[in-house]
């Protein structure tokens, strides 16, 4: 079962990079984790260990960031208060709050996770539940209006 996984993964990233694959693998061993290529983080990560990522790697930390978000979305929610989602990236990847909160500053900053303000808490949204609650929104206080 875990070959053909693997296989499976594998064959999703030489489609989605192609003759790159290997070197963004290797940049990025968290580009697994990709909504495209669906392996579950737990793998990614001990991969990323294997390969030599440390505990506190950026890069671990903005896939945790992004895996909690993920987990919340499936579970219903569009969004997690930033002060939660920091509290359960850092339980996850048993790191400091600290780097769980400039990773992300930083995916905000790349355009990854969009922050907003909800009754005086910042909450932390993947891009495209952000932008169907915003349209949503828009959609109603029309209607509202009519």
């Amino acid at each position: 079962m875990q070959h053909s996984f693997l296989f499976e993964v594998a064959e999703k990233l030489y489609k989605q990079y192609g003759d790159i694959s290997r070197e963004m693998l290797t940049q990025d061993p968290y580009i697994l984790t990709e909504e495209e290529l669906n392996c579950p983080f737990d793998q990614a990560d001990r991969f990323a260990m294997e390969v030599g990522i440390t505990p506190d790697d950026r890069r671990r930390i903005e896939a945790g960031v992004q895996h909690i978000l993920r987990q919340a979305r499936d579970n219903g929610h569009s969004f997690l208060p930033e002060a939660k989602l920091i509290s359960l990236t850092a339980s996850l990847l048993q790191c400091a709050e600290d780097p769980v909160l400039i990773c992300i500053e930083r995916l905000e900053h790349h355009k990854r996770v969009v922050r907003d303000i909800l009754k005086d808490t910042e909450v932390i949204y993947l891009p495209p539940l952000y932008e169907a609650e915003v349209y949503c929104q828009k959609r109603l206080s029309f209607h509202a209006e009519q």
